[in-house]
């Protein structure tokens, strides 16, 4: 949906083959959805990931991060970052950032309707390198 949405004004056949393809897997699972189950501890945990340079005209990367309650999905996003990155790496860099951004913002919304959430929230994240800067004090 995010690729075609970026292409509404200018459509051409490759993006009316997309929409036909989204729709046939809309309806092929419209029996799946989210399910939320009842528990006494509510456990935060994050997901983050980026495309390098996915977008052949401008090479701008695409970030996206899901956080899940108690195994039920809470929020997620999916959006070009703000500026070219020069590694994979870099982009995933940028995009457990905006992660960790989300998270911040969560926590403080389950502090104001008084939802205590376990300390450290895990995000998950699958590039070596990001993690090596990200664990390392020396870079910040």
């Amino acid at each position: 949906m995010g690729f075609l949405s970026r292409h509404m004004k200018v459509f051409k056949a490759i993006h009316l083959n997309a929409a036909k393809h989204t729709l046939c897997y809309l309806a092929g699972t419209v029996d799946l959805g989210i399910t939320y189950r009842r528990q006494n501890n509510f456990e935060l945990v994050g997901y983050a990931d980026a495309d390098w340079g996915s977008d052949s005209k401008d090479r701008i990367s695409i970030s996206g991060y899901l956080f899940k309650l108690s195994g039920g999905p809470l929020t997620w996003a999916c959006r070009k970052q703000k500026t070219v990155a020069g590694s994979l790496s870099e982009a995933e860099y940028v995009a457990l950032s905006e992660a960790a951004k989300d998270c911040v913002w969560l926590l403080q919304i389950a502090s104001e309707i008084k939802i205590d959430i376990p300390k450290p929230v895990t995000i998950h994240e699958d590039n070596q390198g990001c993690i090596a800067i990200a664990q390392n004090p020396v870079h910040h």
